[in-house]
């Protein structure tokens, strides 16, 4: 084991895409025998539970990534790194401003559509950090976008020709959580199943577009009986209560939080359902792909058709079409649904990602 950790530096580990990431290649790699130090603005979160023994956290004690400079250049002192893998926006920023001062270099990761986010900012910092992220960007010793949907993006969103951007799918399926994925549900709807059963899971926030899943799941044949349960949280929950009350579905949708162990519960549904209106590399998507459940997604940018190789391993519909969406939940409620092969989920697992990162780190390495 080399004495210089590998650092993984984010916001949080709250529950979100990017943050099981970091935590999945964190146990990735601290299982092929290397130093790994998960380095958190603030070490809060659901997933603070889920780190492994064998990372290391190191809490920089700042509520605003954005601020971490600092900490973080200390952390570098103390522990001199071999090289920081980071995620999302602003971790991303201060990594490369870091790596000026410390000669820490700065693998910066992609997790979702730079031009969507900018498209659609609400805050005033959210405005300003697609400008920071242009400027900065580059600096980095490389760049990794998480999907060829994102990459593309990136390249034209960045100015920066897209050879210059490394293609590395995030690791999702591990043996660990192909193991989880069989253990009991605990919603009652999935613990005595009396009729089909749709799920959904993910932030209850605009990206989701939950929205469109409520609207076409009313245009269901109420013949067919089916329950839809979508896990997770968000600031949308009061507008999707009130959305369910206005469209007569109370007896048959459910909202029940976050889930301790959500592969269990998507492993027991008959269909799984993404209904985004944009992503980067959606991991539930691909859990949904290792439960070995069916499933229907939008053909949002970017990840879906990457994952599903075209509409091959499930329908694709138009981002905010309801009336598509309910046809195909329907068909794949029938009884000859399309279904992913077995091995549909290999590109995303723990082993590949880890290997693909620790060949990049050392190409990193060896042009110093």
């Amino acid at each position: 084991m080399n004495s210089q950790p590998i650092a993984l530096f984010t916001q949080n580990l709250e529950v979100g895409g990017a943050e099981r990431v970091m935590l999945n290649l964190a146990t990735a790699l601290a299982d092929l025998g290397h130093r790994v130090d998960l380095v958190l603005s603030s070490a809060t979160g659901e997933f603070l539970n889920s780190v492994p023994a064998n990372v290391r956290v190191v809490d920089l004690g700042v509520t605003s990534p954005i601020r971490a400079g600092k900490a973080l250049r200390a952390y570098y002192r103390r522990e001199n790194p071999r090289i920081t893998i980071s995620a999302l926006n602003q971790p991303n920023v201060v990594a490369i401003l870091a790596q000026k001062s410390s000669k820490v270099k700065a693998i910066v990761t992609i997790h979702s559509s730079l031009s969507q986010e900018a498209k659609n900012a609400t805050s005033f910092r959210m405005r300003v950090m697609p400008l920071i992220v242009k400027a900065l960007y580059a600096k980095a010793e490389a760049i990794v976008a998480v999907s060829e949907g994102v990459a593309q993006d990136a390249s034209q969103f960045l100015g920066i020709d897209r050879s210059k951007i490394r293609l590395i799918f995030n690791p999702i399926v591990s043996p660990e959580s192909l193991k989880r994925a069989t253990e009991p549900a605990t919603h009652p709807w999935l613990v005595n199943k009396s009729c089909p059963v749709v799920v959904a899971a993910g932030r209850l926030m605009p990206p989701k577009d939950f929205p469109l899943l409520l609207n076409a799941f009313a245009k269901l044949p109420r013949s067919l009986g089916a329950k839809l349960i979508i896990f997770g949280e968000g600031d949308l929950r009061g507008e999707l209560t009130q959305q369910i009350s206005a469209l007569g579905l109370n007896e048959s949708v459910s909202l029940p939080g976050f889930s301790k162990n959500v592969l269990a519960e998507i492993a027991k549904a008959d269909l799984f359902v993404l209904s985004s209106k944009w992503e980067g590399l959606p991991s539930v998507l691909i859990e949904a792909l290792g439960c070995g459940v069916p499933v229907v997604s939008t053909d949002c940018i970017s990840g879906p058709r990457e994952i599903l190789q075209g509409g091959k391993y499930g329908p694709l519909v138009p981002v905010g079409d309801a009336e598509q969406l309910a046809k195909a939940i329907e068909k794949q409620l029938g009884p000859n649904p399309i279904c992913a092969p077995s091995d549909a989920w290999q590109p995303f697992s723990f082993a590949a990602a880890a290997q693909q990162y620790l060949d990049l780190v050392e190409e990193c390495l060896a042009r110093s």
